[in-house]
């Protein structure tokens, strides 16, 4: 069990000091949102309050790229949808105390456009390049 928590600390590590360089991806999967999660699971499992701002930091740095315009595309992987779903499971999971409602809200509203728009145009596969 020591070695696995050692490659978890690593990981922690690795995230504090590198998060801020993405630029481009706000997803789940492949993106800032997933290792929001991973924070505050992270500060969860080994009682660590710095994890768990660090999370809550890369949110805050999420919401403010998507609101700037930095993050626009809508896929789950590495997009807006992912960011949403994330935010709903920290939510829901007791991670986060926001007013999410309004958020999530403006969520759908861009993503029933987007997915409106590629319909039009007969883009049904949903990867990222029929967003761009």
């Amino acid at each position: 069990m020591e070695k696995y928590l050692e490659k978890l600390k690593t990981f922690d590590k690795v995230i504090s000091e590198k998060y801020n360089e993405e630029k481009h991806r706000v997803g789940i999967l492949g993106g800032l949102s997933g290792l929001a999660i991973f924070q505050f699971h992270y500060a969860k499992l080994v009682n660590n309050d710095i994890s768990a701002k660090t999370g809550a930091s890369i949110l805050e740095n999420c919401i403010e790229g998507i609101n700037n315009g930095q993050y626009n595309h809508p896929t789950y992987c590495n997009g807006i949808c992912g960011f949403g779903w994330a935010i709903n499971y920290l939510y829901k999971n007791d991670f986060v105390n926001l007013e999410i409602e309004e958020s999530l809200l403006q969520i759908d509203t861009f993503l029933y456009k987007r997915m409106l728009s590629n319909i039009e145009k007969e883009h049904y596969d949903f990867s990222e390049k029929d967003f761009l």
